[in-house]
């Protein structure tokens, strides 16, 4: 039983090692505890005394306790475990005490230099520190945590660890001084995550680096402050960070930061192999599916992130709006505008409020040639956003498709008053300019009035191209805009003859 600073009392399992009072189990069961008592199968209570040592990365620690004959159980011998054998797990489950479970060995993994065993023995909370035991009734290792997203997807760090942990013995510290360092550590901790919050980053890694200097192996502490560079922009040093605390102790979330931040400088390719790492960690959780189907958009790898994203779809992602709006970018980069619309649809089942996806389902629409049922979403998505600058290109690109130029024309001047660099509002402009060029042309005797709407048309389209080369997107519009910017720059040498 652990006690909290607050006074709250916790649960966590462990077993003896030593007939002199040695325990063991998990660090993270002690951690944040401020006094720990040990009740032994015979009812007997005990308080710490001590700590023999401990490894945060490892998660285990070795406690000590003034007893004498306890009964002790055996640590097997180092030698391969095999995948299928089977296997109990002894502990206070659920606060059960003494509770045990069986399962089998389902892999035997190796992760910065920590080998992990993989188990199908059900646990719950309480069971954390417990021994994992062959059917020989030895240790083969320690129960550490279990994949929230799967199913009976279980670890313990293997008994070879705690061997490393005891050899050579750690100098004995109190269990007093262990809780006042552990507390230190955990108030820096506390005080990153809240600077961090206020956006304070330079501050937030100071405060890190003191947590460091106690705990120099802090996956917690390494965890902020690679977010913290992510989020300053100094992605190097996120990088190294990241790949840092992977290498001590990996998990989604870590190989998620690593991920993102390579996206942000670009290094795509970087990102879905971290991505797929994050998968091959815990196949059963949806994030990693989704970031991986987001990012293979990105790169026009369209059909993997379709598959990628129906896999996060049907792993529960709690996002599901965000996950069927980039299923359809996925589809729309595919030329499949029809299953687009079907993937925004079931977006708004989930989400009816999410203005992209009203904008998105407005622009399927309107490629499909369904133009009224465009002018709904977009102007749902105007209701839900006033300062959308998109939907109003896009109402504004459907009244032009109707020849509706007068009531396109105020969208296109609120979109460029809203972004005032937005590609697509120059663009359009351009165009609708030019049409009415082009018609006032073949309409009257006078080609005044044409020609300053070809001027016009031709000062939107060199615009819009600026805009495309300055920002580096929307280069597939060139091969639209240039046409149209060439058929404006000749009408308006030939109306000024």
């Amino acid at each position: 039983m652990t006690e909290g600073r607050t006074g709250d009392l916790n649960i966590g399992s462990g077993f003896i090692i030593d007939a002199e009072g040695l325990i063991v189990t998990n660090y993270h069961v002690v951690a944040t505890a401020q006094a720990v008592r040990v009740r032994l199968k015979d009812g007997r209570v005990f308080p710490v005394t001590g700590v023999v040592g401990f490894d945060a990365a490892r998660d285990l620690c070795v406690l000590d306790i003034d007893a004498t004959g306890l009964p002790v159980l055996a640590l097997a011998e180092v030698s391969p475990v095999e995948v299928g054998q089977k296997v109990l797990t002894i502990g206070s489950s659920l606060r059960f005490e003494h509770s045990l479970s069986e399962g089998l060995i389902a892999g035997v993994r190796e992760t910065g230099g920590i080998q992990w065993l993989q188990f199908s023995a059900p646990i719950s909370p309480g069971n954390s520190g417990g021994p994992l035991v062959n059917m020989l009734g030895e240790v083969i290792g320690v129960v550490s945590f279990m994949m929230p997203s799967g199913q009976n997807v279980n670890f313990a760090v293997a008994i070879s660890e705690v061997r490393l942990l005891l050899a050579p013995p750690a100098a004995k510290m109190s269990f007093t001084q262990f809780a006042d360092t552990e507390a230190k550590l955990n108030a820096l901790l506390s005080a990153a995550r809240e600077m961090g919050l206020q956006g304070r980053h330079e501050a937030t890694r100071g405060i890190l680096q003191e947590a460091l200097k106690i705990r120099p192996h802090s996956v917690p502490a390494l965890e902020l402050l690679g977010l913290a560079y992510q989020l300053s922009g100094q992605s190097e040093q996120a990088i190294a960070i990241y790949q840092q605390a992977i290498q001590l102790a990996p998990s989604v979330k870590l190989y998620i930061g690593l991920a993102e931040t390579y996206e942000n400088i670009g290094r795509h390719a970087d990102a879905i192999e971290v991505f797929q790492q994050a998968i091959a960690w815990d196949p059963a959780d949806p994030v990693p599916y989704y970031n991986l189907g987001r990012t293979s958009a990105v790169v026009n790898q369209c059909e993997a992130g379709v598959r990628y994203t129906q896999q996060a779809i049907q792993l529960h992602y709690e996002h599901l709006d965000q996950a069927y709006t980039n299923l359809g970018l996925c589809y729309r980069k595919l030329g499949d505008w029809q299953a687009a619309l079907s993937a925004y649809q079931q977006g708004l089942n989930a989400n009816p409020a999410n203005d992209r996806l009203h904008y998105n389902l407005g622009s399927a629409y309107q490629q499909l040639g369904k133009h009224r049922e465009a002018i709904t979403h977009f102007e749902r998505a105007l209701q839900l956003n006033t300062r959308d600058a998109e939907s109003n290109v896009g109402l504004a690109t459907v009244y032009m498709q109707l020849k509706e130029y007068q009531t396109a024309v105020p969208y296109l001047e609120k979109a460029l008053q809203l972004d005032p660099d937005s590609i697509e509002a120059h663009a359009n402009l351009g165009s609708m300019e030019l049409t009415i060029a082009q018609a006032l042309v073949k309409e009257t005797p006078t080609r005044e009035e044409a020609h300053q709407y070809y001027s016009k048309a031709v000062r939107e389209f060199q615009r819009a191209i600026e805009l495309i080369f300055q920002q580096d997107k929307r280069k597939d519009l060139l091969l639209e805009i240039e046409p149209l910017y060439k058929q404006a720059s000749e009408g308006s040498r030939s109306v000024s003859r």
